[in-house]
């Protein structure tokens, strides 16, 4: 695991989300969505629950962290305008 994913679940996330074992209804965003454990939205539905195994769901979150940061690098190099330099 790279260091700076652990530093960011850990320090960062972990402490900004809190750890629920409950799904509940995150009103932040623009239009609310259910959240789980240390903010994962991605297939939760009302009424979920999770046993509060903290080393399990710490995982989840750093492997969320993870695929999140690929996803992410993966779009911004498709959205990277490729120049090719034209001969003289």
């Amino acid at each position: 695991m790279p260091p700076t994913v652990k530093l960011a679940a850990k320090q960062l996330i972990m402490p900004w989300e809190e750890l629920r074992t409950a799904a509940y209804l995150d009103t932040l965003p623009k239009r609310p969505v259910w959240t789980v454990c240390y903010g994962e939205a991605l297939a939760v539905k009302k009424g979920m629950k999770f046993t509060p195994d903290a080393g399990r769901l710490e995982a989840k979150l750093i492997q969320r962290v993870i695929y999140d940061y690929r996803w992410s690098t993966a779009l911004m190099a498709m959205s990277t305008p490729r120049y090719r330099c034209r001969r003289p």
